[in-house]
């Protein structure tokens, strides 16, 4: 896999080059120290067979919640953005604002964030 960004430069290739999360499948969720820092990678299966890793590091919180009568895990509605020196993802956001809200389910806020895509 290749990196593709850091942080900012990260939000902005993938609204420039048009890899969205959105309509995407999350495949796979690693929770793990690395350095004494929490970090949680999130493996996304995008459109024409292209995959997205998306690591997040320095965590400050994050939540996550699987039933088994919904589906593993199509990406339907999410919010990816950076506030102050944070940046927050919610894969399943009670809105689409950029704005961290108590009903956001599958969110992660964090410090840093670095892609890396795999093309077919």
């Amino acid at each position: 896999m290749n990196v593709v960004g850091k942080n900012e430069e990260l939000l902005e290739y993938l609204s420039s080059k048009n890899f969205h999360i959105l309509s995407s499948v999350l495949s796979r969720i690693d929770i793990f120290a690395d350095s004494f820092k929490l970090t949680i990678d999130l493996h996304f299966k995008l459109e024409h067979d292209h995959a997205l890793k998306i690591r997040f590091t320095d965590i400050l919180e994050y939540g996550f919640y699987h039933n088994k009568s919904c589906y593993f895990y199509n990406v339907e509605r999410c919010k990816f953005f950076k506030k102050g020196d944070t940046f927050y993802i919610s894969l399943d956001p009670a809105d689409e604002f950029e704005v961290i809200q108590e009903n956001d389910q599958d969110f992660i806020l964090c410090r840093d964030v670095e892609g890396y895509m795999a093309l077919p």
